[in-house]
């Protein structure tokens, strides 16, 4: 009412002011700057030997907004060079 009507502002907006500018400060906190886990599920397909067949990896990590965002953008070549990989192959996976 003050913008449309030129009413004076009063103590209790400057209060509820504050609390809101408070409120704000600690979503972005929340959101931008706190660990949180990410889940995925990957599933690699790839052919052996004339065999095409598939994988699911299922992992979690840590994540936050601020250094850890290539966190998101991953693969698993470690996995198919990994001597895990190669054993579930001589199983007869």
């Amino acid at each position: 009412s003050f913008a449309v009507d030129g009413d004076r502002l009063s103590e209790v907006y400057f209060i509820g002011l504050i609390f809101m500018i408070i409120g704000s400060v600690i979503v972005v906190y929340d959101t931008m700057l706190k660990n949180h886990i990410h889940y995925h599920i990957h599933t690699i397909v790839h052919t052996h030997n004339g065999s095409t067949h598939k994988h699911i990896i299922k992992h979690e990590h840590t994540h936050s907004h601020s250094g850890s965002e290539e966190k998101h953008c991953h693969n698993h070549d470690d996995y198919i060079n990994s001597d895990e990989h190669k054993r579930m192959h001589e199983s007869g996976v």
